[in-house]
């Protein structure tokens, strides 16, 4: 697929792809309102013949491992069933500053549940956005992955590189992030509190 929409034909250096109409199960149809679906089914999907589908890969991974990046996140809904590192909390917030608090509550409370038999996975951030440090401050002791959705050449590397060690290695905590026992019966986000997190 290479991307949401897929890939875009004639590009060069990537095989030969063409623009398909795709057809919504009924289930899908019923349950899943996604304005990135919405899109995928008015505008067509970019594919590669299904042969060819690791040479587009091939060629992805190989430029981007010759730009130093050594990890590539795996998205779009019909991966979940083939890993155990999982989302805790929904999805985009980086417009509702309310929300950003939000995020991390849902996260830590979610892992008291999912934390049992899944990597609890905080989600990515934007290392530009405002609240940046507060996400990233999260995500630095929430156990999962670190990573980040910035836009290309549109990073705040000073921020970065205080999640890392000077050779770009990580560290991640022993065990995924928990609300502390005082805060597992309160509501956090309603009564003023700051909620703790271990």
């Amino acid at each position: 697929m290479g991307y949401w929409g897929g890939v875009r034909p004639d590009v060069p250096n990537l095989p030969e792809a063409r623009v398909i109409s795709p057809k919504l199960s009924p289930g899908l149809e019923m349950t899943m309102e996604d304005l990135a679906v919405d899109k995928i089914v008015n505008n067509g999907v970019g594919l590669v013949q299904p042969e060819k589908a690791h040479e587009l890969y091939e060629g992805l991974h190989s430029h981007l491992e010759a730009c130093g990046i050594d990890g590539v996140k795996v998205d779009v809904i019909h991966k979940m069933i083939f890993g155990q590192l999982t989302r805790t909390a929904y999805g985009d917030i980086n417009g509702t500053y309310w929300l950003q608090g939000c995020h991390m509550v849902h996260c830590a409370y979610n892992s008291i549940w999912m934390g049992n038999f899944i990597q609890p996975d905080w989600d990515m951030f934007q290392s530009t956005h405002p609240c940046a440090e507060f996400h990233a401050a999260s995500r630095a002791i929430s156990g999962g992955p670190i990573y980040v959705s910035d836009a290309v050449g549109k990073h705040d590397y000073d921020l970065l590189k205080r999640l890392v060690f000077p050779d770009g290695s990580t560290v991640r905590c022993e065990y995924y992030a928990l609300p502390t026992r005082d805060c597992l019966f309160v509501d956090p986000l309603h009564d003023g509190k700051t909620v703790g997190i271990s």
